[in-house]
């Protein structure tokens, strides 16, 4: 049984970090390299899939607390307990990064909801990307490790059927974001990756953040 409103304090990530909630081959790592040049974060995240998985029953745990019409403020005052209690081992396992790209709290395991309640002054960014190009990048990620993602099996007996598949995913994971950047836009950033001023949108942005201004 767990009595969440009296979590401990390492279940919150009380830090502005960084999160690009975007699914995989996104482009992220281009804003990544930005943030890392400009000296905003200093340590992303690095990937463990053994760590996800072991994590992934909480994870499960955690999303389920998001109810589908729920406004992100109620959310927060309804569940922002019970989550950060639940991700606490979660949490503590990642505390020593400011910057994430990967899961649990980058892409889009986590529900932004969830991620905005372990980390209430997290910047988080959704990043688009071109149709044809996303489905390029995916495909030859998923082919050079069929291993970590089976479905890449549907590139082959059904393209058409695994391109909307995806599409689809992609849709309801960006419908989760802007309900949450609706909700606090000084702390969300929507981006194409394919636009030319992406950086100095991301710049600008960066500049209204609490870690760029204490820096200066």
């Amino acid at each position: 049984m767990r009595f969440g409103a009296f979590w401990r304090p390492s279940s919150v990530i009380e830090s502005p970090v960084w999160i690009l909630a975007a699914p995989y081959c996104s482009g992220v790592e281009l804003l990544k390299d930005a943030l890392q040049d400009w000296g905003i974060v200093s340590r992303p995240d690095v990937q463990n899939l053994t760590q996800l998985s072991r994590f992934r029953p909480l994870i499960t745990e955690a999303n389920a607390t998001v109810q589908r019409h729920l406004a992100p403020h109620v959310y927060m005052e309804r569940h922002a307990a019970r989550v950060r209690d639940i991700l606490a081992p979660v949490t503590r396992s990642i505390a020593q990064y400011d910057l994430f790209q990967h899961g649990p709290l980058g892409q889009t395991v986590l529900h932004p909801y969830v991620c905005k309640a372990i980390a209430p002054d997290a910047r988080l960014i959704w990043v688009s990307r071109k149709r044809k190009a996303w489905f390029h990048a995916v495909e030859v990620l998923e082919r050079a490790h069929p291993l970590s993602y089976p479905e890449y099996v549907g590139w082959e007996q059904n393209r058409a059927g695994r391109e909307a598949l995806l599409w689809e995913r992609r849709r309801i994971e960006r419908r989760k974001f802007l309900r949450l950047a609706n909700a606090y836009p000084e702390h969300c950033l929507d981006l194409q990756i394919e636009d030319e001023d992406v950086l100095d949108k991301l710049r600008d942005f960066a500049d209204q953040s609490p870690t760029r201004q204490s820096a200066s």
